[in-house]
């Protein structure tokens, strides 16, 4: 299987290089208080000094720490003109790691915060597996993490390390439903189920793929495919409906698993281990049942609407034809009034 891909590369590198501050944010972030400017007064050289205060900008602006290497010039020159000293006496292979790591502990304390470690990544981890139970989207975990690492005052670790623990608490939450899926399930309900993996009569197509599609259209043949599938489906989800229950996935889980199997291509399923793929090809089945539901009611009212407007034409046109053979009728009345009255 894939490694699950949680941000895209460029937001990685956005995440992983100090923030670009304009003018303005430059100034907010790299206003330093007294206590802060003693500290770095009493450091040995200048790029230790430099250094020291290009962290704590940043860490204000981002919550985290980065490599020298990716240190703006801007803020580099802008920093050494607060220490009247010269950019050019920041060396960045002389900013040393053990150095920087004793730097960072000082930031941490000065502004509060702890540093992210073996016990904070444990709580983080249950953190995790409970936005997991409830199947946020990968990325969406990745934000809240954030949120309640700079709520929680921590220090926020580089955003691979942060993505690996995503990964592992989806890793375990998806294990225990399939661990789930292989004591529930019975033989004659994955038997079903693979049936969904065989090809139809319909140009070889799979019946997984064809069920996929639902069209939306009101004519009489399509309203009749829509639905068979639908039939199909509510049969399916009657035999699964106890083993929905006892998954507990709701409809954001159901969702979440149901579009894996939309995005999909078929051999992609398949090369899932067989608890794995029954887990997706349920929740699939339990989302298009809810799916199929609501577009037989909404093509239910749209026939009822295009019935409804071709009556009202019919109304209208009668109407308008018996004002037309009334109006013939009167003339020929008023008519037969003037030849009696010009005879007599």
């Amino acid at each position: 299987m894939p490694r699950m891909r949680i941000l895209t590369a460029s937001e990685e590198t956005r995440l992983e290089l100090p923030p670009v501050l304009s003018g303005t944010e430059r100034k907010r972030f790299f206003e330093f208080p007294a206590p802060l400017l003693n500290i770095a007064d009493k450091l040995k050289g200048a790029t230790n000094r430099i250094g020291f205060l290009l962290m704590c900008g940043y860490f204000r602006s981002a919550r985290r720490f980065f490599l020298p290497k990716d240190f703006h010039a801007n803020d580099i020159r802008y920093v050494a003109r607060i220490l009247r000293l010269e950019p050019e006496n920041f060396c960045i292979d002389a900013y040393r790691e053990t150095t920087r790591l004793r730097h960072q502990r000082a930031i941490l304390e000065f502004y509060g915060f702890r540093s992210f470690d073996r016990q904070i990544e444990t709580l983080l981890g249950d953190e995790i597996a409970r936005m997991a139970r409830v199947h946020l989207k990968p990325k969406a975990i990745f934000e809240r993490c954030l949120d309640y690492l700079v709520q929680n005052r921590i220090q926020i670790p580089n955003s691979f390390r942060l993505s690996d623990l995503i990964r592992d608490g989806l890793n375990r939450r998806r294990a225990q439903l399939s661990g789930q899926i292989d004591d529930l399930l019975d033989e004659p309900t994955r038997q079903a189920l693979d049936r969904l993996f065989e090809q139809g009569s319909d140009e070889n197509r799979y019946k997984l793929t064809l069920l996929k599609k639902q069209s939306q259209s009101t004519k009489p043949a399509k309203i009749r495919e829509s639905s068979a599938d639908a039939r199909l489906i509510a049969e399916l989800f009657e035999r699964l409906s106890p083993f929905l229950e006892e998954l507990d996935l709701g409809p954001d889980g159901i969702r979440y698993f149901a579009g894996s199997v939309q995005r999909a291509r078929i051999f992609q399923l398949q090369q899932r281990a067989d608890a794995d793929r029954y887990l997706h090809v349920i929740a699939f089945i339990a989302h298009q049942h809810y799916r199929s539901q609501d577009r037989l009611v909404d093509m239910l009212l749209a026939t009822i609407q295009s019935f409804q407007r071709a009556a009202d034409r019919d109304q209208k046109d009668q109407l308008f034809e018996q004002r037309k053979d009334h109006g013939n009728r009167l003339g020929q009345l008023l008519d037969a009034i003037d030849r009696d009255l010009l005879t007599k």
